[in-house]
């Protein structure tokens, strides 16, 4: 699948590790690291994003960031649709319920 310029539809979350993932206000937050929830299921996937060094996302070892963040992929990375001062308020430091990383 092509990863340059998708919309939030058709993601195929499996090829985006790896990639770098931003804030809407173009703030890097981090690296795709992996994926959980069941692949082709009607229940949502969450990206495991790793923060990256100078994200300064107070101790924060990994985010799961939900597929309906996704605003575009682009070729060199991905960005949501949530800007990085609205972290906090969206609790993805917590697993979602039941996780299995695919």
């Amino acid at each position: 699948m092509d990863r340059e310029h998708q919309s939030r539809q058709g993601h195929d979350l499996d090829h985006l590790a790896g990639m770098p993932v931003f804030s809407a206000d173009n703030q890097r937050l981090g690296t795709i690291d992996g994926v959980v929830g069941p692949a082709g299921a009607t229940s949502e996937r969450f990206m495991i994003v790793k923060p990256a060094a100078r994200s300064q996302m107070d101790g924060v070892d990994q985010l799961y960031v939900p597929e309906s963040e996704i605003q575009t992929v682009d070729h060199d990375r991905v960005i949501l649709e949530t800007p990085k001062a609205s972290l906090p308020t969206r609790k993805w430091s917590a697993p979602p319920a039941g996780p299995r990383r695919s």
